[in-house]
């Protein structure tokens, strides 16, 4: 086999050769600096429009490249066997288990509404509505503030932990009346109202937020923190307009006594400034009020709950992670006083 034979073995068995209608055979040569050129055959006429069969007369590789793949695409009768390749998607179908998913799609919203009532802040929330006297339906969530915090890796919205496009999804399916949330003052910066805010304007809610500290309550540090709410201004309330020249009245006769960090120690420390504690015992102080017996609706949750109270060190770790009730009870009496609705 001479040089040329080799060389157009090489192209017939890694080159696509395209049969043109005039029965010529468009081949195209081994790339030398990059570029590819291609020439026409004429395996009848024996001819090639290469400069090596042009110029010197030779029987040139191109001419062997397309003899060879005449040979095995042509069967000894003369026919034409012409190849195309036809890529084809499979569709997987996979088993739905109807009964629980229909039994899901009637009680989901409903189950869901129930747990965000009592797992918003650890039951912070809770609390915190029943201090503004709120007596509506309404879903609450302080989203986990790690992937803004200051003390956190800054990785913002690309963090695993940033749950807003959950909370978002269903909020977009089910649509409650009033939303309540919670979040860390340094997310503005991330632009994370921002996005928050049109998202729930996308699903045509009234939005408003705050920066609140709880040192506003009385509170012995600063604790600054994000509260927002998303209201649907066309909905109705349940429950009728509330008096709201008295409930304004009853706010400002709020006797500050009920402050639960009204009595404290000062505890001098060792960089010479003396800080507030409360004299209250255990970690009460931490989480005034927050109800004991949350989750107890649910008889699943016992058990979770009967560890909890035994975890003192995790209880204040959730505690340290939690909204200020009588904070957000504050935020939640201005809402109740813009929206004539309450």
């Amino acid at each position: 086999m001479t040089p040329r034979e080799e060389r157009g073995l090489v192209i017939a068995a890694t080159c696509r050769l395209n049969r043109m209608s005039d029965g010529t055979w468009l081949v195209p040569s081994q790339p030398k600096s990059g570029t590819v050129a291609a020439y026409s055959v004429n395996l009848e006429a024996k001819t090639c429009t290469c400069l090596d069969h042009k110029e010197g007369g030779f029987t040139c590789k191109h001419y062997y490249a397309a003899s060879i793949t005449h040979k095995r695409d042509v069967l000894p009768d003369g026919t034409v066997i012409d190849t195309k390749t036809i890529t084809l998607t499979e569709k997987k179908v996979y088993k739905q288990d109807w009964r629980a998913y229909n039994l899901a799609q009637s009680v989901e919203a409903h189950r869901f509404q129930e747990l965000l009532f009592d797992f918003g802040g650890i039951g912070g929330w809770e609390l915190a509505l029943r201090l503004a006297g709120w007596e509506w339906p309404c879903w609450t969530g302080s989203c986990p503030c790690q992937p803004y915090s200051a003390a956190g890796k800054g990785k913002g919205d690309k963090d695993t932990r940033n749950l807003w496009p959950q909370m978002y999804r269903l909020i977009r399916e089910c649509h409650p009346i009033t939303v309540f949330g919670e979040q860390v003052a340094s997310a503005i910066g991330h632009g994370w109202l921002d996005g928050v805010s049109a998202d729930l304007e996308r699903e045509g809610y009234a939005v408003g937020s705050v920066v609140l500290g709880a040192h506003s309550v009385g509170a012995p540090h600063i604790r600054q923190r994000l509260y927002w709410v998303g209201l649907l201004p066309d909905a109705a309330r349940d429950g009728g307009r509330r008096n709201v020249e008295k409930r304004q009245t009853d706010r400002r006769t709020t006797d500050r006594r009920d402050c639960p960090w009204i009595d404290f120690a000062a505890i001098p420390c060792h960089d010479g400034k003396s800080r507030r504690i409360s004299v209250e015992p255990g970690d009460v102080p931490l989480a005034y009020g927050i109800p004991r017996d949350m989750g107890s609706t649910f008889p699943e949750l016992a058990g979770m709950g009967s560890i909890a109270r035994s975890n003192r060190v995790g209880r204040l770790r959730g505690y340290g992670n939690a909204i200020v009730p009588t904070l957000a009870a504050e935020f939640i009496k201005a809402v109740m006083d813009t929206d004539p609705r309450f």
